[in-house]
């Protein structure tokens, strides 16, 4: 054999050999853009699934507000002088707080709504990381009514009476609670996720998809891409 003949066969083995590469090359990207396709349908679905108990949510603490306000209203207009005014200061907060929860909850419908299954997937991690963000500050502020839970039924009745063992008992728990309130709201963290209270806390429909879908969305990236990484 010759070292043409050799030479020929040398080049026919290469462009086999690319041939195959091309094809394979091609399959590999049209079973990563199925794969995409597929994990973009999943993540929809799983966040548009939190549409439900967004709408519970929003439209009870609707109700609890309203009533409320109408209630303090009254209240306010034509017996303020003969309601307790640790009841009425406390049961305001709750409803200023929960107002402010209806807010975020307004917002998190909206992004929801705005998801769009064909969207490029940085678009799509933007917006679940402020759905996540959102959810960990609504439960933050909600965390803050606890200890108006035990001081709206004080009046100055009770405290006149001066029935020490209750009084002390209620103390404890309103110290206690407002101890546990603020240091939720400040440990509560994305940066806390992995903790056992945390997940105790965020188990369920209010996380779960949105933890579950940066999940898949993080794994189609490219790591040498680093324009796709959303910082904390």
């Amino acid at each position: 054999m010759n070292n043409k003949t050799i030479i020929m066969e040398k080049s026919n083995t290469i462009k086999v050999w690319q041939m195959y590469q091309t094809q394979l090359d091609t399959l590999l990207a049209i079973d990563k853009q199925r794969l995409e396709d597929i994990s973009r349908i999943k993540v929809f679905h799983m966040l548009t699934s939190m549409r439900p108990a967004k709408y519970f949510a929003l439209l009870t603490g609707l109700v609890w507000v309203i009533g409320g306000v109408f209630l303090l209203s009254n209240l306010y207009i034509y017996a303020f002088d003969q309601v307790s005014k640790f009841f009425f200061f406390s049961f305001a907060a709750q409803l200023f707080i929960t107002a402010i929860a209806i807010l975020i909850y307004v917002v998190q419908l909206v992004l929801l709504y705005n998801l769009d299954v064909t969207e490029p997937i940085y678009s799509t991690q933007k917006k679940l990381a402020k759905l996540r963000k959102s959810t960990i500050w609504v439960t933050r502020i909600l965390f803050l009514q606890l200890p108006f839970w035990f001081s709206f039924h004080l009046s100055d009745t009770v405290l006149s009476t001066g029935n020490l063992p209750y009084l002390l008992l209620n103390g404890i728990l309103i110290i206690l609670f407002t101890f546990a309130s603020v240091w939720l709201f400040i440990n509560i963290r994305f940066e806390n996720r992995h903790k056992k209270w945390f997940r105790l806390i965020f188990a369920g429909i209010e996380w779960t998809p949105i933890d579950k879908s940066e999940e898949l969305l993080w794994q189609l990236d490219d790591p040498n891409d680093k324009s796709n990484k959303i910082c904390e």
